[in-house]
């Protein structure tokens, strides 16, 4: 009958748990691309290492603490936008963004909910 499978092995360490909460539907790490943009940087700025992880230290943070859920923020890479590099002999600015995959851990059913409230955090703490 319906809600009858055993929905898969745990990874590597498992985890505390394990089993399926209320009203079933496994717990798995869903991930969800995201991209911060710093406007109005010097021309060919670059974020040191250690920079770079205070930041994603800190988004890790405030996605753990308002989704009240186990989460993991990774750098994804670099990229520079072609816009910027337009814009950048008008003005002299440029805008440098960081591509970052949050990572959370919840009920698979729920991953449209995680990702627009990580995306509602983030632009809750973005400049005015």
């Amino acid at each position: 009958g319906p809600g009858g499978g055993s929905g898969g092995g745990s990874g590597p360490g498992g985890g505390p748990g394990g089993g399926s909460g209320p009203g079933g539907g496994g717990m798995e790490m869903t991930e969800h691309p995201v991209e911060l943009k710093f406007s109005n940087v010097p021309p060919g700025y670059q974020l040191s290492p250690a920079n770079r992880a205070a930041i994603i230290r800190y988004i890790q943070k405030l996605i753990e603490e308002n989704l009240n859920k186990s989460a993991q923020v990774t750098y994804a890479g670099t990229r520079r936008t072609l816009l910027s590099s337009m814009l950048q002999h008008a003005r002299q600015l440029d805008t440098f963004s960081l591509p970052l995959t949050v990572a959370v851990l919840g009920p698979a059913d729920r991953s449209d909910y995680d990702r627009f409230k990580i995306l509602e955090v983030l632009q809750d703490q973005g400049p005015d």
